[in-house]
């Protein structure tokens, strides 16, 4: 990926308690969101979400936490 391209789609962290909190979801081919926004300094919860079938209407996700 270009560093100066726009990203296919981005997400920027919630802060709950004091701790940033994003989700990114792994397929065969690709994560998504493919670009995070974090502060500098504050704590990150990051949630991997695992797909089994690359369908998106059929994806199931198993939540892990590392």
């Amino acid at each position: 990926m270009n560093a100066f391209a726009a990203p296919k789609s981005g997400s920027v962290a919630t802060i709950e308690n004091g701790v940033q909190i994003v989700k990114t979801i792994v397929t065969a081919n690709r994560y998504l969101p493919d670009t995070i926004v974090l502060q500098k300094g504050v704590p990150v919860r990051w949630i991997i979400l695992v797909t089994k079938i690359l369908k998106p209407s059929m994806m199931k996700a198993q939540e892990k936490e590392f």
